[in-house]
């Protein structure tokens, strides 16, 4: 049968490159595989041929296959004949391109030549026949006619085959791992005329430094640089080849005449100077097509997020919503929107991606209701705390005031802050009314709260001698009465009932890390989120019973022949003994006022005695210089209040200076400054002193 001949390629020039015969293998010169380190292509093995079944091997079975019988195995024992298994079901249809390599040589031609480079190297890889059209040096002029299809492409280098080139600039596969990686994430060194991961060729472009070569050498090897944005930051710079390296430091020790030296320098300049030009070249050309195929992606986009729109438009949403659910950024990361947006919006598409869609419009309306809500409610608590404020200032210093977050959990109060429509705002008269309602809520709320102490307490009252029914609001007086407040930092510290009602840590948020958890109520979220204030002890967190403590002061007061179930604070302020430690290790002696006793976590209250009149009354001129001393401290800062106005609070020396220039006191008095009664303890706990003259060092 005569051979099939194009008169096509007859009328056409002659190539510029000069072929050898047509060869199956020459022109492929494997352009799935990489090339070497000079840009030569590698030859592939040489794959082993598989024989044939000989006659005396396949029996009858072999006769079967030549009359169009289905094959079958050798029966051996335990191997089920292959002739009872069921056919193997083939998707798609087989031998379809059969047809294609039996089309007309110069039809085929000129459809091979309106394709683009990359379906031509696909095309290559599907059979075959295919293949030994494709890659036949007479083929070469289709691969010409391809690659002119693609606008602005550098020419083919001299060291490549237009196959070769085209699988360089279209291939996905790596030239060294043979991993199939996408074009974006592929990195080219063009000087090398290599491509792959970015991990294989940095491992092949290994060389960032020089050590034996000069530095007009080094320059010479083929390179690429790395920068910002890819890989490490220990990777940015330029990398050197480094098979070509070692290739270039045996050359130079082998050259040892001069001007074969320089020739061979010279030839390398040249060299590198095309390659330097080409690789710039391509780079132009890789940086316009990402930018193409990136604004080519942005308008598929653009025309699916219009259908999207659409689709869920007709769902029954408004566009307004869909308008700002376009501009929500979690919209668009939730999975279902980014899955459609990845293909064409079909009906059928659509129909699998429906109901996820409608879910996630429908949470976003919520979501956005919420916000609404919030944003308009947040106006009102800023309005509602004004109003507070200025309804406290008007309050005398000494009667407290419910704190305002516990104000909110008031029904009547929550329910006019939430009323609708709420984005109209409150009216003024009915918040003025509810205002002059506070001292009633102050009253419940000072109920409850104490009610809380009381439960506190009752759980301890066995082990201090009280009878749990006996104890009630009125144990809250007693000297033994001590709470801990779980947020100050100091571990033997205690608090009154009176202190722990007003305590600052009791109303703080606590929970601003963590405000989903804690607080379910959203409205009540917001509220705490806009005045950063809390109900007190909230769900029970601020305060604990040191019933340590209060045994010591039961010890204490049997001590002092006092009843630990009747003695007060008050009554023990009033008395104020003073007591020596004396089995007290530090070098002098060691003084304590009646809480000083309790708050000793290290010694008995039976190491104490109680003083003389003498030196009680020594002591106590010391704890009053000591107590003076401590208020000019930061401690102070918000405890000390002008008692004749409320525009301050401060430290001593600052009051000192109000009080003179605002009231005309130049010597304060007690009654001229009011102390919060959420102050640090006015009394230090722990004296010592040593030697006679009793000269004091102040120890907490």
């Amino acid at each position: 049968m005569s051979t099939r001949q194009s008169s096509r390629l007859k009328t056409k020039g002659k190539a510029p490159v000069k072929y050898e015969e047509d060869s199956d293998h020459d022109y492929d010169v494997t352009m799935d595989e990489p090339s070497s380190s000079n840009g030569t292509p590698q030859k592939a093995p040489n794959k082993r041929k598989r024989k044939a079944a000989s006659p005396a091997v396949a029996g009858p079975s072999s006769l079967k296959r030549e009359e169009g019988a289905s094959t079958s195995a050798t029966t051996l024992v335990g191997v089920k004949n292959e002739d009872e298994r069921p056919a193997k079901r083939v998707r798609g249809k087989r031998g379809i391109l059969q047809q294609l390599a039996e089309m007309p040589l110069e039809l085929l031609f000129e459809i091979f030549g309106k394709l683009d480079p990359i379906d031509l190297l696909n095309l290559s890889r599907t059979t075959k026949a295919l293949r030994s059209i494709l890659m036949r040096r007479s083929s070469a002029d289709i691969w010409r006619e391809a690659l002119t299809n693609i606008d602005d492409l550098p020419p083919c280098p001299p060291d490549l085959n237009e196959a070769q080139w085209a699988n360089l600039l279209f291939g996905k596969n790596c030239y060294f791992c043979g991993r199939n990686t996408p074009a974006v994430n592929q990195t080219y060194a063009w000087q090398a005329r290599v491509r792959g991961c970015f991990k294989c060729v940095l491992a092949e472009f290994s060389i960032s430094q020089q050590h034996t070569l000069a530095r007009s050498i080094f320059e010479l090897i083929p390179s690429f640089t790395v920068r910002y944005g890819q890989g490490r930051r220990s990777d940015r710079g330029v990398h050197y080849h480094g098979a070509t390296y070692h290739e270039f430091v045996e050359t130079e020790k082998r050259l040892t005449n001069l001007e074969e030296r320089k020739k061979w320098v010279d030839e390398q300049t040249l060299i590198k100077e095309e390659l330097v030009k080409h690789a710039a070249e391509c780079e132009k050309w890789l940086g316009k097509r990402q930018e193409a195929r990136a604004e080519e992606l942005e308008e598929m986009r653009s025309q699916r997020k219009l259908i999207l729109r659409r689709k869920i438009e007709e769902l029954g949403f408004s566009s307004t919503l869909v308008d700002l659910a376009f501009q929500n950024r979690e919209f668009w990361a939730a999975t279902c929107i980014t899955s459609v947006l990845k293909k064409d919006i079909t009906d059928r598409v659509w129909a699998g991606a429906e109901e996820q869609v409608k879910d996630v419009m429908q949470a976003f309306r919520l979501k956005h209701a919420r916000e609404e809500h919030n944003h308009h409610l947040q106006k009102r608590i800023k309005v509602f705390q004004k109003a507070y404020d200025a309804f406290v200032e008007t309050q005398q210093r000494e009667v407290t005031v419910i704190p305002i977050a516990d104000l909110f959990l008031v029904p009547e109060i929550k329910e006019f802050l939430l009323s609708e429509p709420i984005a109209d705002p409150m009216d003024k008269e009915s918040l003025d009314q509810l205002l002059e309602n506070i001292p009633e809520y102050t009253e419940e709320w000072l109920k409850n709260s104490k009610q809380v102490l009381v439960d506190l307490m009752k759980t301890d009252a066995a082990a201090l001698g009280l009878d749990p029914e006996s104890v009630d609001e009125s144990s809250l007086d007693l000297a033994i009465a001590v709470f801990k407040c779980t947020s100050c930092n100091i571990s033997d510290y205690f608090v009154s009932a009176s202190r722990a009602l007003v305590h600052a840590c009791a109303t703080n948020d606590r929970y601003r890390y963590r405000r989903t958890e804690a607080y379910t109520d959203l409205d009540l979220r917001l509220f705490v989120t806009v005045t950063d204030k809390t109900p007190w002890n909230f769900e029970g967190s601020s305060f604990q019973f040191r019933g340590t403590t209060a045994l010591k002061g039961v010890k204490l007061l049997q001590k002092l022949d006092m009843d630990p179930a009747t003695t007060t604070a008050a009554t023990m302020d009033e008395l104020d003994p003073i007591f020596e430690k004396t089995n007290s290790t530090i070098v002098g002696r060691a003084m304590a006022t009646w809480r000083g006793v309790m708050r000793d976590e290290h010694a008995d209250p039976d190491s104490y005695v109680q003083c003389d009149e003498e030196t009680t009354v020594a002591v106590r001129e010391k704890f009053d210089e000591s107590m003076r001393r401590d208020r000019t401290s930061s401690s102070w800062e918000k405890a000390l209040w002008c008692a004749h106005c409320n525009e301050f609070k401060g430290r001593i020396q600052a009051l000192r200076v109000h009080l003179n220039g605002k009231h005309q006191i130049v010597n304060p008095k007690a009654e001229d400054v009011w102390i919060h009664p959420d102050h640090p303890e006015t009394r230090l706990t722990l004296e010592y002193y040593s030697g006679p003259g009793m000269t004091f060092a102040f120890v907490t």
